[in-house]
């Protein structure tokens, strides 16, 4: 069948219908498709410490009277990377986009797409480089009380240890007594012997044999408690050592010479 323009066949007007092999329409808009579109940015740097997290603003922007339903999706992010934002379907605007890293994931640069879906449209994407930065292995001090104590010959006396944590430090701390001079007649007993984590103290047990001679334990003859986050870790303890100082007197009994 031919087809007459529209502004023709206004002009022929109705008496013409007679031309029965010609019909006159009016082409029509094709609703079936989006008007306009939308666009999807974040900032391109994200630095988070392992075993942390953090987040960065995620923007839909929408134009031309776009109202379709953008679905976002997030590509390639690593084991390890995951985000705590929910992605279904958002409208316009800024969104806070969340990303937690396990405490496993190696430092590095990773590159993370956040995607925007609609019906009929090309997917929007916005590349962000996530910068996983090594988390810090923390510390841990020790506290003595007393610091400083005399024992008579023949007795024993106690020191309650207090452990203290700092940073990400959360693990067991073995108990060690470190000397230049080992103290004759006189032992040290450690209760418990290990501070398991999640635990804050010990307790020190001295004992003087009878025939332990006289001394002060101090300048040449120090006496440390030693506190190491591994066993037998020795000096270094990959920094994970404290020692305080311990000053001890071994008194004399009554009626020794």
């Amino acid at each position: 069948m031919n087809t007459l323009p529209t502004n023709l066949c206004q002009r022929l007007g109705v008496g013409l219908l007679v031309l029965s092999v010609l019909s006159c329409v009016e082409t029509a808009k094709d609703n079936t498709g989006p008007t306009g579109s939308f666009s999807i940015s974040a900032p391109a740097l994200l630095t988070v410490e392992a075993g942390s997290s953090g987040a960065i603003p995620l923007t839909v922007a929408r134009s031309g009277g776009f109202s379709q339903t953008v679905t976002l999706t997030l590509e390639d992010h690593p084991s390890g990377i995951s985000h705590d934002t929910p992605l279904a379907s958002i409208g316009a605007g800024t969104v806070a986009l969340s990303f937690s890293v396990a405490a496993t994931v190696a430092p590095g640069a990773y590159s993370i797409r956040a995607c925007g879906t609609a019906t009929g449209v090309t997917a929007r994407c916005a590349t962000i480089t996530l910068t996983v930065t090594p988390r810090p292995v923390g510390f841990f001090t020790l506290g003595l009380d007393p610091a400083s104590l005399s024992i008579d010959q023949g007795q024993s006396a106690t020191v309650a240890i207090t452990l203290t944590r700092s940073g990400h430090f959360t693990g067991p701390v073995w108990l060690d007594i470190a000397t230049w001079e080992t103290p004759q007649g006189v032992t040290f007993a450690f209760d418990p012997e290990v501070i398991p984590a999640g635990a804050s103290s010990s307790t020190l047990t001295i004992t003087v044999a009878a025939n332990a001679p006289p001394m002060v334990y101090t300048g040449t003859s120090d006496l440390w408690v030693a506190g190491m986050g591994s066993k037998d870790c020795g000096w270094q303890c990959n920094g994970l050592r404290h020692d305080v100082q311990l000053l001890l007197t071994v008194v004399a009994h009554s009626g020794t010479p």
